[in-house]
């Protein structure tokens, strides 16, 4: 049995340092740009928002992962029940933000959120160029 991952794209082992850079920078840039623009207690719920989608986009990537890097071909139940209840966690967590966010300053909420959209496409794009061949 080999030891080798059956999903062989390039830059595989390097897949999580391109996603994880682009969300500490959009984290700490949105939180930033918050606090200038709408105070410290926006900025504060800016960052928390940013660290639940941080923590929603990390179990995502646990969930692939526990899906795709299997040496045998097989899938063990346990590390995907373990990334997809985390993901569960983390959208029900999401949801009971956004169903309280009447009393949240509407940019927090922008800027915390579009983690969602900007780390995926940017960090795609860093992994991409940094690894085309």
């Amino acid at each position: 049995m080999s030891s080798a991952t059956p999903v062989n794209w390039p830059g595989w082992k390097n897949l999580g340092r391109s996603f994880g850079v682009t969300l500490l920078f959009w984290i700490v840039v949105s939180t930033l740009l918050t606090g200038v623009f709408s105070g410290l207690r926006a900025a504060a719920i800016c960052l928390g928002i940013g660290a639940l989608v941080a923590a929603n986009l990390i179990s995502l990537a646990g969930l692939g992962r526990a899906m795709l890097d299997r040496p045998s071909g097989r899938i063990s139940p346990f590390p995907a029940l373990f990334w997809g209840g985390a993901k569960l966690v983390c959208l029900g967590t999401l949801i009971a933000v956004v169903a309280s966010a009447k009393s949240y300053p509407p940019l927090s909420l922008v800027a915390g959120f579009s983690a969602l959209i900007i780390v995926p496409v940017v960090g795609g794009w860093v992994h991409g160029s940094n690894h085309a061949s």
